[in-house]
């Protein structure tokens, strides 16, 4: 069996957590705290952070990359709001690489990111 190695460069940066967290004063008193954030508010982080990884794959003149539905999982941000967030943003690194790639999970019983991702990027070519 013939083994090939590759060069990767794998970029870290934590999406948006939107779980709701529970303190001991909020179970002792039966309260349900809300994290408080606007889709605006959520489109613009999730921009500028995409930014920020595909600003770091181009100046580490990646050839690939690969983008999944960032925090669209347990984090339980909204994929409309996540894959508008990347129409927007891809639109001016298209040209920067030679292959962009989303690798998008969905559990078996739920694939409504992959619908949605599909469906809002559609169009999105070089």
């Amino acid at each position: 069996m013939l083994h090939i190695l590759y060069d990767v460069d794998v970029i870290i940066c934590a999406a948006p957590d939107l779980r709701v967290k529970k303190s001991f004063h909020d179970i002792r008193n039966n309260v349900t705290p809300i994290v408080k954030i606007t889709d605006k508010e959520l489109l613009e982080i999730h921009k500028k952070r995409l930014s920020r990884i595909l600003d770091v794959a181009v100046l580490n003149d990646a050839e690939v990359v690969i983008l999944g539905a960032f925090g669209c999982g347990a984090y339980q941000n909204k994929p409309e709001v996540v894959a508008r967030a990347v129409k927007e943003v891809m639109a001016e690194y298209l040209h920067a690489f030679k292959t962009i790639e989303f690798a998008v999970y969905c559990p078996p019983q739920n694939d409504t990111n992959f619908k949605v991702f599909k469906r809002v990027l559609s169009g999105l070519e070089k």
